[in-house]
């Protein structure tokens, strides 16, 4: 159940538990982490507001794929707002697991209505992104700071951690074509490969580390 002074790895550990001694109707891990309203939209000027409607699709596309992931016993945290010293910074979600931590900032680049469309990614070796979509071009903001800035924070707060924060750009549109001529320190990938990006990293946590991670989340949290 929603509970926010309980923390997740609490509560699985306590659901494994009580499967073992024989309860029926716990078999599937539920969602606990519930805190978050990222998805609303508040926007109020027309054009801001399909923007956001376009993402939030993005978003739960996204979240649609990881659920995967999650019936295997990773740990997907959806929309929490974490603080170290005097920096608060909002993730689109955190994955942790037996291969590594991962923060996953979902794009949702090329698609119409919500839909996804053929369309080309291209980023030169400058980090300037380029959408190509019915023989037009557009520019792109590079999340590149973006991500970095995440992956500092996160690390910052798993400061105890022998583990690195690797960084993923989900692009939420399947039918993306993605040309990159740039070393980037991180993952840019379809949601169709983004469950198997996950699982090549190994780190190799154990079952203690991935409680020591979550613990520190969970006490950084401010929603």
């Amino acid at each position: 159940m929603p509970n926010p002074n309980l923390h997740s790895y609490r509560k699985e550990e306590f659901r494994k538990f009580i499967r073992s001694i024989g309860v029926t109707g716990v078999d599937v891990r539920p969602n606990y982490e519930t805190r978050d309203n990222s998805l609303r939209n508040r926007e109020t000027d027309p054009e801001s507001f399909q923007r956001k409607e376009v993402g939030n699709i993005g978003e739960k596309l996204v979240r649609k794929t990881l659920e995967e992931l999650e019936q295997n016993g990773y740990s997907v945290i959806n929309g929490a707002k974490l603080r170290f010293g005097d920096k608060v910074k909002e993730y689109d979600r955190i994955v942790v697991s037996l291969h590594g931590v991962f923060i996953i900032e979902t794009k949702a680049f090329g698609m119409t209505d919500g839909k996804a469309v053929k369309c080309g990614v291209f980023i030169d070796p400058d980090d300037h992104w380029i959408l190509r979509k019915k023989q037009t071009n557009k520019e792109l903001q590079s999340p590149t700071e973006q991500i970095i800035t995440a992956v500092q924070h996160l690390s910052d707060i798993l400061q105890n951690s022998m583990f690195p924060v690797h960084g993923i750009v989900a692009l939420s549109n399947e039918n993306a074509f993605i040309k990159q001529n740039v070393d980037l320190p991180y993952q840019i990938v379809r949601i169709d490969a983004l469950t198997n990006a996950i699982r090549g990293t190994y780190d190799h946590l154990t079952e203690t580390d991935i409680r020591t991670v979550l613990h520190a989340i969970d006490e950084s949290r401010v929603n």
